[in-house]
């Protein structure tokens, strides 16, 4: 199976980036004769909303558009999309014929496994890149490691509760070595304790759950057990000898998806194995953030090429309250496969963040940007993707005195199930 690659690149800057057989024919979008259904369409959809709630951000002054800098004035968020708010899920345009239900159903065939890989940087502090290798099922629990890095612990796993918010990697003291960002660097940003509104970065539906959870009437389980867990061969940073042996102690690991009949992700509940240092455990919290990219709400009718449909909800994105708006489109069917790609708008509920600059620095939020973007394989009814990838960027660009500043992340993620060929063009976004 050709390898998973997926890159976060964290920016930090104070006016200078720092480093931190026989085919059967298919149906194209480009056949189907319907309209773009882009950036364009998101921002025509979102400022229908916002005008239907009488939002000043709709008002002819701002030309009948979403917040032109990213960021909600003060209650406009919550005439947008009230607070708890379940994920919204609209059908635009049905497309054309032939036309299939992508709701996830019982008669569909999950994978053997699912491979997913990935690194972060924040603030100019880089992790390592890990790549999961996960069971799919409820079959018995993979062996965890001992102290020796051998298999033979039994002992059952403990339940650990997925966090609310995308968490930072924090690599045991004595394991993964960060790099330092320059004194000159941007002033970080942490939303304000009343800022957070309710809802999950993990998925669309409500925060982390007490303990293991039923999924949404009418919805399913899907279990996914560590089976492996190694660090990629390209690193961005040198890391101590035994940190892969390190690694492998979340081998056992068990995450519960809980989905609802729509397809959308309610929570995720985690039982990582009794003795897992708390900065190794923290890599299968940002494995199931990054899982929750993939997640697919779906209509409750068939929806064949060129059509598209919209999913509005409120989460906390690393650790920014955002209302987000993704646009689904079916570009091609072909082979019983559908190729969806996907457009994300995502704008800050509102500006009470917290941020920290250089000592006797005025510092202020002047905009918000997140634009990002999925492709996904998906068999029609299928539980997850085939394959995907999945561009998901935020930028906040600040005033500091008389300079502008930027502070932001950009994660490109890939997924792959088990029996799943990735095209040739799938490799191009090699870290």
């Amino acid at each position: 199976m050709q390898r998973m690659r997926l890159r976060a690149v964290w920016i930090c800057a104070l006016g200078l980036l720092l480093g931190c057989g026989s085919e059967k024919p298919s149906v194209k979008a480009d056949d189907a004769g319907v309209p773009d259904a882009g950036k364009k369409a998101v921002d025509s959809k979102i400022a229908a909303a916002l005008e239907a709630t009488g939002s000043p951000s709709s008002s002819a002054a701002s030309g009948q558009k979403p917040p032109p800098n990213g960021v909600f004035g003060p209650g406009e968020a919550d005439r947008a999309i009230a607070p708890n708010t379940p994920p919204q899920v609209e059908l635009l345009g049905e497309g054309r014929a032939p036309r299939v239900g992508f709701r996830p159903t019982a008669a569909a065939v999950l994978p053997r496994e699912l491979s997913v890989e990935f690194v972060t940087q924040r603030a100019g502090q880089v992790s390592p890149q890990v790549s999961f290798r996960l069971a799919v099922g409820d079959g018995p629990l993979p062996a965890a490691p001992g102290a020796s890095g051998k298999p033979g612990s039994s002992a059952a796993p403990t339940a650990k509760p997925a966090a609310s918010a995308a968490p930072t990697a924090k690599p045991a003291a004595s394991a993964a070595p960060t790099a330092t960002p320059a004194a000159s660097a941007a002033p970080t940003a942490t939303p304000a304790a009343s800022a957070a509104p309710g809802g999950s970065a993990l998925g669309s539906g409500s925060a982390a759950a007490t303990g293991p959870a039923e999924p949404p009437a009418g919805g399913s389980v899907l279990v996914l057990h560590v089976a492996d867990v190694a660090l990629a061969k390209m690193q961005q940073v040198a890391l101590p000898a035994d940190f892969e042996k390190q690694l492998k102690l979340l081998v056992g690991t068990t995450l519960r998806l809980r989905l609802g009949p729509d397809g959308i992700l309610a929570g995720v509940d985690v039982a990582v194995p009794p003795g897992t240092p708390e900065g190794i455990a923290d890599f299968v919290s940002l494995l199931a953030d990054v899982l929750g990219l993939f997640e697919v709400p779906a209509p409750d009718k068939p929806v064949g090429v060129g059509g598209y449909w919209m999913v509005s909800d409120r989460r906390v994105a690393s650790g920014l309250p955002v209302l987000r708006y993704r646009l689904y489109r079916v570009e091609e069917l072909k082979d019983g496969v559908a190729k969806v790609s996907v457009t994300v708008k995502q704008y800050l509920a509102d500006g009470k963040l917290d941020i920290q600059g250089p000592p006797g620095a005025e510092v202020k939020l002047v905009r918000f940007d997140s634009e990002g973007t999925l492709s996904l394989a998906l068999r029609p009814g299928a539980t997850v993707p085939e394959r995907g990838k999945a561009q998901e960027p935020f930028v906040l660009t600040l005033a500091v005195g008389g300079q502008q500043a930027q502070q932001g992340i950009e994660t490109v993620a890939q997924l792959v199930a088990a029996g799943a060929a990735l095209p040739a063009d799938d490799d191009d976004d090699a870290p």
